[in-house]
Protein backbone atom coordinates (compact mmCIF):
# COMPACT_ATOMS: atom_id res chain seq x y z
CA UNK A 1 0.00 0.00 0.00
CA UNK A 2 3.04 2.42 0.99
CA UNK A 3 4.32 1.99 -3.17
CA UNK A 4 1.43 2.52 -4.39
CA UNK A 5 0.01 5.81 -2.05
CA UNK A 6 3.64 7.10 -2.87
CA UNK A 7 3.57 6.58 -6.50
CA UNK A 8 0.22 8.09 -6.90
CA UNK A 9 0.77 11.24 -4.83
CA UNK A 10 3.82 11.86 -6.46
CA UNK A 11 2.20 11.65 -9.83
CA UNK A 12 -0.73 13.58 -8.51
CA UNK A 13 1.45 16.18 -7.23
CA UNK A 14 0.79 15.79 -3.84
CA UNK A 15 4.05 16.60 -1.21
CA UNK A 16 4.64 13.14 0.61
CA UNK A 17 3.77 14.72 3.42
CA UNK A 18 0.55 13.14 2.90
CA UNK A 19 1.59 9.46 2.92
CA UNK A 20 0.93 8.64 6.51
CA UNK A 21 -2.22 9.95 6.00
CA UNK A 22 -2.92 8.29 2.22
CA UNK A 23 -1.60 4.84 3.97
CA UNK A 24 -3.88 4.84 7.17
CA UNK A 25 -7.10 5.54 4.55
CA UNK A 26 -6.19 2.89 2.86
CA UNK A 27 -5.28 0.33 4.99
CA UNK A 28 -8.81 1.20 7.01
CA UNK A 29 -10.84 0.79 3.77
CA UNK A 30 -9.08 -2.73 2.74
CA UNK A 31 -9.36 -3.70 6.15
CA UNK A 32 -12.85 -3.13 7.07
CA UNK A 33 -15.76 -4.95 6.96
CA UNK A 34 -18.03 -3.56 4.69
CA UNK A 35 -21.00 -6.14 3.40
CA UNK A 36 -23.87 -6.53 6.27
CA UNK A 37 -24.53 -10.01 6.76
CA UNK A 38 -20.64 -11.11 5.75
CA UNK A 39 -18.73 -10.11 8.16
CA UNK A 40 -15.17 -11.58 7.61
CA UNK A 41 -15.20 -10.02 4.07
CA UNK A 42 -13.15 -7.06 3.79
CA UNK A 43 -11.68 -5.98 0.14
CA UNK A 44 -8.42 -7.09 0.78
CA UNK A 45 -9.20 -10.58 0.15
CA UNK A 46 -10.67 -10.04 -3.33
CA UNK A 47 -7.72 -11.56 -6.35
CA UNK A 48 -7.35 -10.12 -9.60
CA UNK A 49 -10.41 -11.07 -12.04
CA UNK A 50 -12.99 -10.07 -8.64
CA UNK A 51 -13.19 -6.84 -9.59
CA UNK A 52 -13.18 -4.08 -12.28
CA UNK A 53 -12.65 -0.38 -11.56
CA UNK A 54 -14.10 2.42 -13.48
CA UNK A 55 -15.99 0.29 -15.35
CA UNK A 56 -17.85 2.53 -18.00
CA UNK A 57 -21.17 1.42 -19.41
CA UNK A 58 -23.23 2.89 -22.04
CA UNK A 59 -27.37 2.61 -21.20
CA UNK A 60 -29.70 3.00 -23.95
CA UNK A 61 -32.62 5.69 -23.26
CA UNK A 62 -35.74 5.49 -25.38
CA UNK A 63 -37.33 7.92 -23.15
CA UNK A 64 -36.03 9.90 -20.32
CA UNK A 65 -37.30 13.38 -18.56
CA UNK A 66 -38.25 14.15 -15.10
CA UNK A 67 -41.65 13.21 -14.85
CA UNK A 68 -40.47 9.58 -16.37
CA UNK A 69 -37.79 9.56 -13.52
CA UNK A 70 -40.60 10.01 -10.30
CA UNK A 71 -42.69 7.77 -11.78
CA UNK A 72 -40.00 5.24 -12.18
CA UNK A 73 -39.69 6.21 -8.38
CA UNK A 74 -43.79 6.18 -7.51
CA UNK A 75 -44.44 3.63 -4.71
CA UNK A 76 -40.80 2.29 -4.83
CA UNK A 77 -38.92 4.02 -1.73
CA UNK A 78 -40.33 4.92 1.66
CA UNK A 79 -41.49 8.36 1.25
CA UNK A 80 -41.04 9.14 5.01
CA UNK A 81 -37.45 7.63 4.89
CA UNK A 82 -36.47 8.82 1.63
CA UNK A 83 -38.37 12.48 1.61
CA UNK A 84 -35.37 14.24 0.79
CA UNK A 85 -34.87 12.15 -1.80
CA UNK A 86 -37.95 12.69 -3.44
CA UNK A 87 -37.66 16.46 -2.96
CA UNK A 88 -34.92 16.20 -4.94
CA UNK A 89 -36.67 14.79 -7.66
CA UNK A 90 -39.46 17.11 -7.61
CA UNK A 91 -36.61 19.96 -8.74
CA UNK A 92 -35.51 18.13 -12.04
CA UNK A 93 -36.09 20.33 -14.95
CA UNK A 94 -34.40 18.99 -17.99
CA UNK A 95 -35.47 18.05 -21.73
CA UNK A 96 -37.06 15.19 -22.88
CA UNK A 97 -33.98 12.80 -24.23
CA UNK A 98 -32.84 10.23 -26.08
CA UNK A 99 -29.60 8.22 -26.81
CA UNK A 100 -27.08 6.58 -25.05
CA UNK A 101 -26.79 7.37 -21.55
CA UNK A 102 -22.65 7.24 -20.49
CA UNK A 103 -21.01 6.68 -17.08
CA UNK A 104 -18.19 4.82 -15.25
CA UNK A 105 -18.46 2.96 -11.91
CA UNK A 106 -15.86 3.20 -9.44
CA UNK A 107 -15.87 -0.68 -8.62
CA UNK A 108 -17.70 -3.62 -9.81
CA UNK A 109 -16.68 -6.94 -7.82
CA UNK A 110 -17.84 -10.37 -6.96
CA UNK A 111 -18.57 -11.94 -3.41
CA UNK A 112 -19.70 -15.57 -2.97
CA UNK A 113 -21.72 -15.87 -6.65
CA UNK A 114 -23.01 -12.03 -6.02
CA UNK A 115 -21.62 -8.85 -7.83
CA UNK A 116 -21.49 -5.40 -5.95
CA UNK A 117 -21.40 -1.85 -6.83
CA UNK A 118 -18.68 0.33 -4.93
CA UNK A 119 -18.35 3.81 -5.11
CA UNK A 120 -16.15 5.63 -2.85
CA UNK A 121 -17.15 9.00 -1.27
CA UNK A 122 -14.91 11.42 -0.31
CA UNK A 123 -17.68 13.81 1.51
CA UNK A 124 -17.27 15.62 4.90
CA UNK A 125 -19.54 15.37 6.99
CA UNK A 126 -18.06 16.11 10.57
CA UNK A 127 -14.64 14.96 12.14
CA UNK A 128 -15.98 12.29 14.35
CA UNK A 129 -16.58 8.67 13.50
CA UNK A 130 -20.73 9.48 14.88
CA UNK A 131 -20.84 11.98 11.95
CA UNK A 132 -20.67 9.30 9.33
CA UNK A 133 -23.32 6.91 11.44
CA UNK A 134 -26.24 5.68 8.95
CA UNK A 135 -28.67 8.13 9.46
CA UNK A 136 -26.12 10.76 8.73
CA UNK A 137 -25.36 9.03 5.32
CA UNK A 138 -28.79 8.56 4.22
CA UNK A 139 -29.73 12.17 4.38
CA UNK A 140 -26.07 13.04 2.60
CA UNK A 141 -27.10 9.94 -0.12
CA UNK A 142 -30.37 11.60 -0.24
CA UNK A 143 -29.85 15.14 -0.55
CA UNK A 144 -26.48 14.84 -3.24
CA UNK A 145 -28.56 12.23 -5.56
CA UNK A 146 -26.54 9.47 -4.70
CA UNK A 147 -29.85 7.41 -4.38
CA UNK A 148 -30.65 8.37 -8.54
CA UNK A 149 -27.11 7.66 -8.69
CA UNK A 150 -26.98 4.06 -7.90
CA UNK A 151 -30.38 3.02 -9.45
CA UNK A 152 -28.79 4.24 -12.55
CA UNK A 153 -25.46 2.54 -11.79
CA UNK A 154 -27.60 -0.99 -11.32
CA UNK A 155 -29.60 -1.00 -14.11
CA UNK A 156 -26.20 -0.59 -16.23
CA UNK A 157 -25.07 -3.73 -14.36
CA UNK A 158 -28.10 -5.55 -14.53
CA UNK A 159 -28.10 -5.21 -18.08
CA UNK A 160 -24.65 -6.39 -18.87
CA UNK A 161 -25.17 -9.42 -16.38
CA UNK A 162 -28.56 -10.09 -17.94
CA UNK A 163 -26.36 -10.70 -21.57
CA UNK A 164 -23.01 -11.72 -19.72
CA UNK A 165 -24.27 -14.30 -17.00
CA UNK A 166 -26.27 -17.68 -17.39
CA UNK A 167 -29.06 -18.22 -15.59
CA UNK A 168 -29.11 -14.92 -14.38
CA UNK A 169 -31.47 -13.39 -11.58
CA UNK A 170 -31.12 -9.84 -9.98
CA UNK A 171 -32.38 -11.12 -6.53
CA UNK A 172 -29.94 -14.12 -6.74
CA UNK A 173 -26.77 -12.40 -8.08
CA UNK A 174 -27.04 -8.69 -7.15
CA UNK A 175 -25.69 -7.91 -3.90
CA UNK A 176 -26.37 -4.44 -3.43
CA UNK A 177 -24.82 -0.67 -3.64
CA UNK A 178 -22.06 0.12 -1.46
CA UNK A 179 -21.15 3.66 -0.83
CA UNK A 180 -17.84 4.42 0.89
CA UNK A 181 -17.78 7.41 2.70
CA UNK A 182 -13.86 7.37 3.48
CA UNK A 183 -14.01 9.76 6.14
CA UNK A 184 -15.12 7.96 8.10
CA UNK A 185 -14.09 4.50 7.80
CA UNK A 186 -12.20 2.76 10.97
CA UNK A 187 -12.10 -0.65 11.36
CA UNK A 188 -12.90 -0.52 14.87
CA UNK A 189 -16.31 1.60 14.10
CA UNK A 190 -19.33 -1.28 12.94
CA UNK A 191 -20.42 0.51 10.07
CA UNK A 192 -19.63 4.13 10.12
CA UNK A 193 -18.89 5.01 6.66
CA UNK A 194 -20.16 2.39 5.18
CA UNK A 195 -23.58 2.63 3.31
CA UNK A 196 -25.44 -0.28 1.19
CA UNK A 197 -28.39 0.36 -0.79
CA UNK A 198 -30.03 -1.94 -3.34
CA UNK A 199 -32.65 -1.02 -5.56
CA UNK A 200 -36.55 -2.52 -5.31
CA UNK A 201 -37.00 -5.49 -8.41
CA UNK A 202 -40.31 -3.39 -8.99
CA UNK A 203 -38.00 -0.37 -9.89
CA UNK A 204 -35.53 -2.10 -12.05
CA UNK A 205 -38.65 -4.08 -14.20
CA UNK A 206 -40.00 -0.70 -14.35
CA UNK A 207 -37.09 1.11 -16.36
CA UNK A 208 -36.64 -1.93 -18.67
CA UNK A 209 -39.88 -1.43 -19.79
CA UNK A 210 -40.64 2.61 -19.96
CA UNK A 211 -37.07 3.88 -20.02
CA UNK A 212 -34.60 1.37 -22.02
CA UNK A 213 -34.22 1.26 -25.50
Amino acid sequence: ITTIARSSLASNGFHEQWLPTVVSMATEVTSARIIPGNPDFTLSQLKNGDWQAEMEFYLPIRHLAPDILRGLFEGVLDEDRFGDFYEVLSRLSFRQSRGMLQGFIDLVFTHNGRFYILDWKSNHLGMKASDYSQDAMHESMCRSAYVLQYHLYTLALDRLLRVRLPDYSYEKHFGGALYLYLRGISVGSAMNGMYLGRPQPEFIRRAGEVMLG
